[in-house]
This record gives structure tokens, sequence and C-alpha cells, in this order.
């Protein structure tokens, strides 16, 4: 088993390896990996009560709608009721 070395010392330098520069193909894949809807977007997460998420899904399923379509209408009620302009469903 090798010894690490003292936390004060410094890193040792790394070995250097032959740099692989992509393909056309391989770029394409690795530019277009986002889906089309979250292209140009960003995501907002907040952690909920399973409850809440319970009640998320079984209202989704209900109206035969998408989590995503309920947070935008969320954020559009949200950014009304403080004077704000809706973003959310003028970009979707």
């Amino acid at each position: 088993m090798a010894k690490r070395p003292p936390l004060g010392a410094p890193a040792p330098d790394p070995k250097p390896t032959a740099k692989r520069t992509p393909t056309e193909a391989q770029s394409a894949v690795i530019r277009h990996s986002l889906p089309p809807s979250r292209r140009g977007k960003v995501q907002m997460a907040a952690y909920f009560t399973p409850d809440a998420k319970r009640q998320f899904d079984v209202f989704a399923a209900r109206e035969g709608r998408s989590l995503q379509s309920i947070m935008e209408e969320m954020y559009d009620d949200f950014a009304t009721k403080h004077g704000m302009h809706r973003l959310a469903s003028l970009e979707s």
C-alpha cells in the first residue's frame, strides 16, 4: 500500500497524457445533449414534503398536465402577485 504524502507537501506533477480531440460527430452529440425543450433554460429546484409531491402528481395526472406546466403557472401567479412580468408562459 502506497503512503500518502504529508498534507503540506506539493502535489506531484501529473503524467502527460495524449490529448484527444473530439470528432465532429462527438462534438455534435456534446452540443445537443439537452432535449430541445430544455435548451436556453435553467433548472430551479426546491424541496417539498412527500405529501406535497404526491399532491402535485395527482393534480398533474387528473388534469393531464406536466409538472413543468404546473410550476410555470405557479411562477406566473407569483410574478403577477408581486407586480413582475409573467415570463414563464411567454417562453414555453
